[in-house]
């Protein structure tokens, strides 16, 4: 964990949030794969809100935000919605979610994460924060 708390406070310093950080590997009930948890929290005992990226067969990504994370995946992963842009594009891979538990934080991480490109997409995915900060910048 020492060594990355470095990355990690350039990964939350280039969100603009502040951090109680938990790292983690999982499996998710063993039917998915994730990455990492990243939890910013004050309080255990609040609601959680989850920002998540799913990887498409078509090899695009999904960025969402529920408060219920296994219901939600769950839905995805079962066509429950055939309208979504996940529906023609299963089977999904879950590579990343960040818990929170201020729902307009969780909010506005959602919103940032759809408006980056692919390859910044893939450097908090892989975990390279340090990369997040240069993929921001237009290079003319």
């Amino acid at each position: 964990m020492d060594s990355l708390e470095p990355l990690l406070d350039t990964f939350f310093q280039a969100l603009g949030l502040e951090k109680t950080l938990e790292v983690t590997n999982k499996h998710f009930f063993g039917l998915l794969e994730f990455k990492k948890i990243f939890q910013v929290t004050n309080n255990t005992n609040m609601k959680a809100y989850y920002v998540y990226i799913l990887k498409c067969a078509d090899g695009t990504y999904y960025t969402g935000i529920t408060s219920n994370l296994s219901q939600r995946i769950e839905e995805h992963c079962i066509g429950k919605y055939p309208e979504s842009y996940t529906y023609k594009r299963r089977p999904l891979k879950l590579l990343f979610y960040a818990e929170f538990t201020n729902p307009s934080m969780a909010i506005s991480l959602e919103k940032q994460i759809k408006k980056w490109s692919q390859a910044k997409k893939e450097a908090l995915i892989n975990s390279e924060y340090a990369q997040l900060p240069n993929l921001a910048k237009k290079h003319f």
